[in-house]
């Protein structure tokens, strides 16, 4: 028979294990230099469910900034026409309008007021279609569900 197979462990488990739990790792490196001795960082919980998140939020940052970035490469040019054209704040579009308009309530915070009453205006015709057609969606979404 053969060698027993090794297992396989994912990046961030190989990060874990290098970063912190041997005596030779990055955090107990650290700890030594400043005169501490080595701990078992993974053996306690108050520790290690702390690191454990921070490996798996940093882990997943890197796709997220990929799917930012193809996002916003993806918007199609003519969409920036109207922002390099148009300079006169009456023909603004409302998203540029509100945009606007919350820089504005940064310079002064005194028209909060007007800011959430522009944001309800905007909001307010999805709502009200919303409202108008909630049995249709109800309806499309309990059709669109799996059947046992």
């Amino acid at each position: 028979m053969g060698a027993a197979p090794r297992a396989r462990t994912t990046p961030h488990a190989n990060g874990v294990n290098v970063t912190v739990v041997d005596s030779w790792g990055l955090a107990n490196t650290v700890v030594r230099r400043f005169g501490g001795e080595n701990r078992a960082w993974l053996a306690d919980s108050a520790v290690s469910i702390p690191i454990l998140v921070t490996m798996a939020v940093w882990g997943g940052a890197g796709y997220t900034m990929v799917l930012f970035v193809a996002g916003i490469n993806a918007i199609p040019d003519e969409l920036y026409e109207p922002l390099i054209i148009i300079r006169t704040e009456e023909l603004f579009n409302l998203p540029i309008a509100l945009s606007n308009l919350s820089n504005a309530i940064v310079s002064s915070p005194g028209s909060m007021g007007v800011a959430m009453a522009a944001s309800m205006m905007a909001t307010l015709p999805t709502v009200v279609f919303f409202f108008l057609f909630q049995k249709h969606f109800i309806k499309g979404i309990a059709l669109s569900g799996i059947k046992a």
